[in-house]
């Protein structure tokens, strides 16, 4: 099945492109003040033969852990992880408690850079889980995108995973 994986962009000499998902199983502890929340996701990597695409780097997590982490060649080279953590966000209160949030995820490779390294989502595989409930927030998908970013003395590929949060009106009453 993920043998037929095309990678559409085209690889510049030296760059490995990796293809990479993320979806979220469960969001919870939502801290406005603390400006954090804890996530719970899957994220899968995936690569051709070549320089390896495993250093993960969860740029916003203040803490996390892996509930379990895979690696595997077929076709591809592939990492398969269930990640939980704590993760900062900065928060917009003004217009608390009819306030939005948005809340991400940010990863890097933390030994490759933009020329030797980049990340390219598999859209297919990007989403949340309908089982996600929190009495106080509606939870809605933003999306996830691959950019090249400035990050101290070098560009590096960061993939961003966002959801849109939004206080129920009942829960203010």
């Amino acid at each position: 099945m993920f043998s037929s994986v095309s990678f559409s962009q085209t690889e510049q000499p030296g760059q490995q492109k990796v293809l990479i998902s993320l979806m979220l199983n469960d969001l919870e502890k939502i801290d406005t003040k603390a400006e954090t929340f804890e996530a719970e996701f899957y994220l899968w990597l995936k690569w051709k033969e070549g320089r390896p695409g495993k250093n993960i780097e969860y740029m916003n997590a203040t803490d996390y852990k892996n509930i379990f982490y895979d690696e595997w060649a077929d076709s591809l080279q592939r990492v398969s992880a269930k990640v939980r953590g704590t993760f900062k966000s900065r928060f917009d209160v003004e217009k608390y408690p009819f306030d939005k949030q948005i809340l991400k995820i940010r990863i890097s490779d933390y030994d490759w850079n933009y020329d030797s390294l980049m990340y390219e989502v598999e859209t297919s595989k990007i989403g949340i889980s309908k089982d996600i409930f929190d009495g106080e927030w509606d939870i809605k998908l933003i999306g996830a995108t691959a950019t090249k970013e400035f990050i101290s003395e070098d560009n590096f590929s960061v993939f961003e995973f966002a959801v849109e949060i939004q206080r129920k009106s009942f829960s203010v009453f």
